[in-house]
């Protein structure tokens, strides 16, 4: 692979991170929020529906892990693979975020 491809490979595995972990949190509160609201209106007590929400939020973090564990091996094989290429690439990574982030301080400063 050359350096363009690992680094596009790079930015697709950490957005895909990026994504997952996100929508990992999202459908954790939406799946407390429903599961905790179903058994309360159907058994009545606040308890079970608050342990029911937790259950199903911590059901629902699970598997956003197993999922992300998957990308972190592909990222941890292509580490492997071609060790120098990706340090230029995180590096050039890095360097690209921080200045989008200044750009966004300067921005809203």
């Amino acid at each position: 692979m050359d350096q363009a491809a690992v680094a596009a490979r790079l930015a697709e595995l950490h957005g895909s991170l990026e994504t997952l972990r996100r929508q990992g949190r999202i459908l954790g509160a939406l799946a407390a929020v429903f599961v905790g609201a179903v058994v309360w209106l159907a058994a009545g007590s606040a308890l079970l529906a608050l342990a029911a929400g937790l259950l199903a939020a911590l059901a629902t973090g699970l598997l956003t892990r197993l999922r992300a564990a998957a990308l972190m091996r592909n990222l941890t094989d292509l580490e492997r693979a071609h060790p120098e290429a990706v340090a230029l690439a995180m590096d050039r990574y890095r360097l690209n975020r921080a200045l989008d982030r200044a750009e966004r301080w300067k921005l809203f400063r």
